[in-house]
């Protein structure tokens, strides 16, 4: 004799479905708590690691050990380019050369 499979109603799965959801969220909290933990652990060490530099007065040391773990400062650079554009400080031969330059850059017609 077979036995007949039993199938899941709606609210069936809808329970399952939450349950699953809740074990998830608990698993994600427990792991996130435990990466928390790690960091301040790290935090903890890395900040006594750099005491210990700086009442060494070894300032270089301490300098590599901000940049490894925060990372380089970036450098700014300034490319140079006016905030707004004044075409009457060009020259002639500067005006004709634009001119040139942006008729070049038009597409052409086919129409005509």
């Amino acid at each position: 004799m077979t036995e007949k499979q039993h199938r899941l109603t709606a609210a069936e799965r809808r329970a399952g479905q939450a349950a699953g959801a809740a074990t998830k969220r608990r698993r994600r909290a427990e792991a996130e708590q435990i990466a928390l933990d790690e960091v301040a652990i790290l935090t903890t060490a890395a900040v006594a690691v750099l005491k210990k530099l700086l009442d060494e007065d070894d300032f270089r040391a301490a300098k590599e050990v901000l940049d490894r773990v925060l990372g380089r400062p970036r450098q700014q650079v300034d490319v140079g380019w006016p905030k707004t554009f004044d075409p009457s400080m060009l020259t002639d031969k500067e005006l004709d050369e634009m001119h040139t330059l942006l008729l070049k850059s038009q597409p052409e017609d086919d129409d005509e």
